[in-house]
């Protein structure tokens, strides 16, 4: 469902511990819908992409934590990229240092060329 994620980022904060690096973790929902997207689950890749073009913003309270920041994206499952790539473009936009991306699981590949369902690279300019 649309909340399957909603406890991840602080799971994998959790789990990453002292590990992170020097400088803290900071977890947050910053990001947000903006208007009404389709559900993708019958959706193939490029009408995922199109679906969520744009539909995805940072909120305004946590620009601030943004801006020059390195930010890791966290996220259930990736099955096209398509909720990966709408959030590194709002991050990008709001003037992230840098966009990573972390899953716990991917679905397989569901095919090529035509049909549109192959999963993409995941990359976004910096």
């Amino acid at each position: 469902g649309k909340d399957a994620g909603t406890g991840l980022p602080r799971l994998v904060q959790l789990a990453l511990g002292d590990r992170a690096g020097p400088a803290p973790v900071a977890v947050c929902e910053a990001l947000r819908l903006a208007g009404a997207v389709r559900d993708q689950a019958a959706l193939g890749a490029r009408e995922r992409h199109a679906n969520l073009a744009g539909a995805v913003q940072l909120r305004s309270r946590d620009r601030r934590r943004v801006v020059a920041t390195p930010v890791v994206v966290v996220d259930d499952v990736v099955t096209t990229g398509a909720t990966l790539v709408a959030c590194a473009d709002a991050l990008h936009r709001a003037g992230a240092a840098s966009v990573r991306a972390a899953t716990l699981a991917g679905t397989p590949r569901r095919g090529f060329g035509g049909d549109g369902d192959a999963r993409p690279v995941i990359g976004t300019g910096s």
